[in-house]
């Protein structure tokens, strides 16, 4: 039996946490504002947090790789 093998295929390494290279930049990237926006604002706790809520989110969703969702209109 033979399978044809895609030729588009393509495998990122995981490097750490199950993340890959450019997923763990993202995570870092948006973990600096985050902590920015935590220590850096003189506010009561619960400002700081939401503040930070939508840093937090907007990682989660570069982390999941958004391309995934996106079509090819070819």
């Amino acid at each position: 039996m033979a399978y044809e093998i895609p030729s588009q295929l393509e495998y990122q390494e995981k490097i750490i946490f199950g993340l890959t290279f450019k997923q763990s930049m993202y995570a870092v990237i948006f973990g600096i504002i985050d902590f920015i926006l935590f220590f850096k604002i003189n506010t009561s706790i619960a400002v700081k947090c939401s503040l930070m809520i939508l840093p937090t989110f907007l990682a989660g969703g570069f982390i999941r790789n958004l391309e995934c969702y996106t079509y090819e209109f070819t």
